[in-house]
């Protein structure tokens, strides 16, 4: 039994999604997309279930698994990217019933990334980009 993060290798699609933004941003993550959708803005990192309070309207939100908390500013956030999980994990349901932009089991990631940082998430391709400065 082997199990894939997400990060191991590059589908073939993905290659070509990365291709189309070649220059323009650095590859951080890959995953399951559950919600197709392409958002930019800043990101959110979640590590403790105090950290949901801070999410500000317009913000991504990277976490290593939801919380009940998330439904709390599910209002706010315009994507979700998730280190854990599948496509029926509580992320994946939250993200299809309000039509949220989501990638999940994405692997470690959240040690590559800071709240407020400029981040690209390509749900229809299962990437989170870097914007370039």
């Amino acid at each position: 039994l082997e199990i894939l993060d997400g990060r191991r290798s590059l589908p073939c699609d993905l290659a070509l999604a990365l291709a189309q933004h070649e220059g323009k941003a650095n590859f951080i993550t890959s995953g399951y997309s559950v919600v197709g959708g392409r958002r930019v803005g800043p990101v959110r990192v979640i590590r403790r279930d105090n950290d949901w309070a801070s999410v500000k309207p317009g913000e991504i939100v990277a976490c290593s698994m939801t919380s009940p908390e998330v439904v709390t500013v599910v209002d706010r956030i315009v994507g979700l990217i998730i280190e854990q999980g599948g496509l029926v994990c509580h992320a994946a349901i939250l993200a299809r019933e309000f039509n949220i932009p989501c990638v999940v089991g994405c692997g470690s990631f959240l040690s590559e990334i800071q709240s407020g940082q400029m981040v690209t998430l390509d749900a229809s391709t299962g990437i989170l980009l870097s914007q370039s400065e």
